[in-house]
């Protein structure tokens, strides 16, 4: 048994219906309050502070603790450390601080400098 054809206005008349539901106000609507705006711009902002290079001689507090694998604690510790002994002379030197190991420098490779 042959199917048969669509007729050239069937094929019209759904193509109308498909674009009247697609700019439909109630439809787009809908479709906007699936992702709102301000939480898009708070996934940006969030990638954007994770991504940015700290310099730990010059990183205060609050940007310290921005980094992987380092709290309140052990960025006082690092404002303390270079209190005492200085800036550091390279990243790796970071180690000498209690409780920052090489793995948290790996946590945050790309992202520290001196």
């Amino acid at each position: 048994m042959k199917a048969k054809k669509p007729s050239l206005t069937t094929l019209f008349g759904s193509l109308i219906v498909v674009l009247s539901l697609a700019t439909s106000p109630q439809l787009k609507a809908q479709t906007d309050n699936l992702v709102p705006q301000n939480e898009t711009t708070q996934v940006a902002e969030a990638s954007t502070t994770q991504q940015a290079v700290i310099n730990i001689n010059t990183a205060g507090l609050n940007e310290l603790q921005n980094l992987k694998g380092i709290g309140p604690a052990k960025a006082q510790r690092i404002l303390d450390f270079r209190t005492e002994h200085g800036d550091f002379k390279s990243v790796e030197a970071l180690t000498q601080v209690k409780g920052i190991s090489l793995r948290t420098l790996e946590l945050n490779k790309g992202r520290l400098s001196i």
